[in-house]
């Protein structure tokens, strides 16, 4: 009911090219790595609420060991977030793809060695900090690359590819499940979201 009572803000009217830039979105300079990083991040959402736990479950630990661990990957993903407003535009060519592997690599640690609560606590940790800096900064870098009026559509489009990459990823691991075994699957989905540091990321990175 509080939402409601929010201002609300007049849309811009759309351009005369926008079905083309639509089309033209990932050749458009600037807007190849935030979509590759909404991905990656939307990976690393879809995994958390899915087979993560699965995966913790299954090499034994208990029900509240499992929620604690999640819930640690949820709360660096917030200091993650907060850290993309805490570096400066030079250091944050830097961050993003380091943000990237960090998180795909972490991923796919978690799937192969879910064992041991300290060695899964650091890679949730880790992971969880790269997927909140990928999160905030596709968002940023995208309308930052876009004119004024097509910001507001590129954001949503960003948001589009992450919440795609949230649905396909659990589907992804679903259907490696049919060949391989649980823990393998999931770091072989895992990895992939450590594409946006294969991506050449832009020269210039405006300041936040």
């Amino acid at each position: 009911l509080p939402v409601l009572r929010l201002p609300r803000l007049p849309l811009l009217p759309p351009t005369a090219s926008a079905g083309t830039a639509r089309r033209r979105i990932w050749r458009r300079p600037g807007l190849g790595t935030p979509l590759l990083a909404a991905v990656s991040a939307g990976t690393w959402r879809g995994l958390l609420g899915s087979y993560i736990p699965v995966v913790l479950a299954t090499a034994g630990h208990s029900t509240s060991t499992v929620g604690l661990l999640v819930g640690l990957g949820s709360a660096t993903s917030i200091a993650g977030s907060v850290l993309v407003g805490l570096v400066s535009g030079r250091l944050l060519r830097l961050l993003c793809p380091a943000a990237a592997l960090a998180t795909g690599a972490s991923l796919t640690g978690t799937g192969l060695w879910p064992a041991a609560v300290p060695v899964v606590a650091v890679l949730l940790l880790i992971s969880g900090a790269g997927a909140g800096v990928l999160q905030t900064l596709s968002s940023f870098l995208a309308a930052r690359s876009a004119p004024p009026d097509e910001r507001g559509r590129v954001v949503a489009e960003v948001g589009t590819y992450r919440a795609v990459a949230l649905l396909t990823s659990p589907l992804g691991i679903a259907a490696l499940l049919l060949v391989w075994p649980l823990g393998p699957a999931m770091a072989l989905v895992g990895a992939t979201a450590a594409a946006p540091a294969l991506n050449r990321w832009p020269g210039r990175v405006p300041a936040s």
